[in-house]
């Protein structure tokens, strides 16, 4: 049996198929993606490891191997690999009794242990994060690592209640970026190095877009074509598609096609539409408030770095 679910070399999974594949751990994977792409600088891509391992997302920090998620059946596989001076390390952190052993038991390479942590419970998400924070430095003598998180939210139980979370998501999202200039707005590191609060607009916008695609399909019973919504395929093309694109469009862009796909979403029969397990609940949750959630705290932060500098520029004026 492979450490992950995928393993058909010429398809990475899409998100949709991630979803689906490892169910009621959604919440647990994207709180490991964000743990990761918010505290830790890195690269991250979609690898085939081979039939034995299968599909997954890599992370790298200077080019070398940081950790990597398999998505699995009902859950998923973390790995990371540990240099007997970080094993030793492991020992004084509170882990699970399962991880401890699943450490003492990792065959040792010249580069380190190879840690598989299959992800099924609360302690072994922690874990898994606990380990990743010392391989990358804490309790090195370096400040303590800040953990950013998505906000708690309900499960909307009704369309009534769904229609709430959603606007009640978009006003935090939305409220990250009101009010600051041009110039904020356009500029690298809202969202990573490289991305600006525009990137992410034109972002949510082309998810939404294609949220709007998709779902007649899988209203009809029919899958999606096999490929067709690669995240990091369809990231990276909309990323340059977009570069172009003014700040003004934009906006125009994401409002419209957030007003054109709430209107679609009112058509949804109920149950499909806050059935979380089902591929159309999980398209309309990543297409609207959880990929809100999944960008709100680096907007929150840019925000308020941006806030303290014009601070700082009115009191250096003042003192003029």
């Amino acid at each position: 049996m492979s450490v992950g679910i995928f393993t058909d070399k010429a398809h990475a999974p899409t998100a949709e198929q991630i979803a689906e594949a490892i169910g009621s751990r959604q919440a647990a994977w994207e709180d490991m993606l964000q743990v990761i792409r918010e505290t830790y600088s890195h690269q991250e891509d979609w690898r085939f490891y081979g039939k034995n391992y299968g599909w997954a997302l890599r992370f790298r920090k200077s080019g070398k191997a940081l950790v990597s998620l398999y998505p699995a059946e009902g859950s998923f596989t973390v790995q990371l690999i540990l240099s007997q001076a970080e094993v030793d390390k492991a020992h004084n952190l509170k882990l699970g009794k399962h991880t401890r052993q699943i450490i003492e038991q990792a065959h040792p390479y010249p580069e380190g242990r190879w840690v598989f942590i299959p992800v099924r419970s609360g302690q072994d998400l922690r874990d898994a994060q606990q380990l990743l924070a010392l391989k990358c430095g804490a309790g090195r003598g370096q400040a303590k690592l800040v953990v950013a998180r998505k906000p708690r939210r309900s499960k909307p139980t009704t369309r009534v209640e769904f229609l709430a979370l959603e606007q009640q998501a978009w006003e935090e999202l939305t409220a990250t970026w009101r009010g600051l200039p041009d110039e904020a707005l356009v500029r690298p590191g809202a969202c990573g190095s490289e991305w600006s609060v525009k990137d992410v607009v034109n972002h949510i916008a082309a998810w939404q877009e294609a949220t709007l695609e998709a779902l007649p399909v899988l209203l009809e019973g029919h899958k999606l074509p096999a490929g067709q919504y690669s995240i990091q395929r369809f990231n990276a093309r909309h990323y340059a598609a977009d570069q172009d694109r003014s700040l003004t469009a934009s906006r125009r862009r994401l409002n419209r096609s957030r007003r054109q796909l709430l209107a679609f979403l009112a058509s949804v029969p109920e149950i499909q539409l806050l059935d979380l397990k089902g591929r159309v609940g999980t398209w309309v949750k990543c297409g609207t408030y959880g990929h809100y959630d999944e960008h709100l705290s680096n907007l929150q932060n840019y925000r308020g770095a941006a806030d303290l500098e014009s601070k700082r520029k009115i009191k250096g004026r003042r003192r003029t």
